[in-house]
């Protein structure tokens, strides 16, 4: 294991090449489910250190832009994953149990949940989603052109849908559940998405989008400590991949550069916070650098990374004029 001078350790390389991939974490584990260059899925052990197969996706589906998410069950030893979109109307769901565990004999894989997507004409590639609701038992799914619906995952109906206020989704977005609302986070578009469970009703309302991000797409992003940090990601306008970190401030709403930088320019990559003893830390899984995909495994302690973007040599730079 190296740490380079951007105060990021390398962790031993991916099994596969994992780019767009999604992950999830459970107990010491990142479950890795799949992306565009592969349907396996694998577990990495944060404290082993180590990868472990887990399973394939069915050969027919497609992982083009998909979103995972957990969803806690009854089930003490394991819990429900459930895959969206990527180009498939159908939602995939797994029981998933740990494969690190000598006496398990629980077959992991994935199978047809009785959810749907949309009609046939309905774009499920680079859709986001986030469990949320009173009782964490609603799914909100955003998905292109400009759309959001929630699904009641414990009567397999859909509640709500609405058109967002925004112009065409682009590529991969930022989508994060904070305490008291959902941000969303695309290109020159920023939202804060409420939902009345009671009404069934969104209520959306702008946010400021980064200057600097303001014809970018497909970074990795984390919630954590207050801030969204956004992580590389792809400028059309410069037809560059980017390196740079930006965090905002959900309480201040405003925007920060960090004065880390990511080892090499990437994009499609997975970032995820662990919690392994009483120290976070953010793992960045794959991806790509626009010439080819990266097998990288990054970690960096939260502390380090936004201790950096909380740095008082720092201002808050102008969020991208309407």
């Amino acid at each position: 294991m190296t740490t380079n001078s951007f105060g990021f350790q390398l962790l031993p390389s991916l099994p596969t090449k994992f780019c767009g991939t999604q992950c999830i974490s459970f107990n010491n584990e990142i479950l890795i489910c799949g992306g565009c260059n592969t349907n396996q899925c694998y577990s990495y052990h944060t404290k082993k250190d180590k990868y472990k197969y887990v399973c394939s996706y069915p050969s027919n589906v497609r992982l083009d832009g998909h979103a995972v998410v957990k969803y806690e069950t009854k089930n003490k030893s394991g819990i429900a994953v459930l895959s969206i979109g990527g180009g498939n109307k159908q939602i995939l769901t797994m029981s998933y149990e740990s494969v690190w565990s000598k006496t398990n004999e629980h077959k992991n894989e994935w199978t047809e949940a009785p959810y749907k997507i949309g009609g046939s004409e309905t774009d499920t590639r680079n859709v986001r989603a986030i469990i949320g609701g009173r009782n964490k038992n609603l799914l909100f799914v955003v998905h292109y052109p400009n759309c959001i619906f929630v699904l009641d995952l414990q009567t397999s109906r859909q509640i709500a849908q609405s058109v967002l206020p925004i112009n065409n989704i682009i590529g991969g977005s930022c989508f994060v559940q904070t305490n008291n609302e959902m941000i969303l986070f695309n290109k020159h578009c920023g939202l804060s998405i409420q939902f009345d469970e009671s009404k069934q009703q969104f209520e959306c309302h702008k946010m400021p989008i980064c200057s600097a991000l303001k014809n970018s797409c497909y970074y990795f992003y984390i919630y954590v400590q207050g801030f969204i940090v956004l992580l590389g990601g792809y400028d059309s306008g410069t037809d560059k991949y980017m390196d740079k970190i930006y965090a905002f401030s959900v309480k201040t709403k405003t925007w920060s550069e960090s004065s880390h930088k990511l080892p090499i320019p990437a994009a499609t990559s997975f970032a995820i916070v662990v919690n392994v003893g009483h120290t976070p830390s953010l793992h960045i899984i794959g991806g790509d650098d626009g010439n080819k995909d990266i097998v990288q495994h990054l970690r960096i302690s939260i502390e380090n990374l936004i201790g950096r973007v909380l740095n008082k040599n720092h201002s808050p730079i102008l969020a991208a004029k309407e």
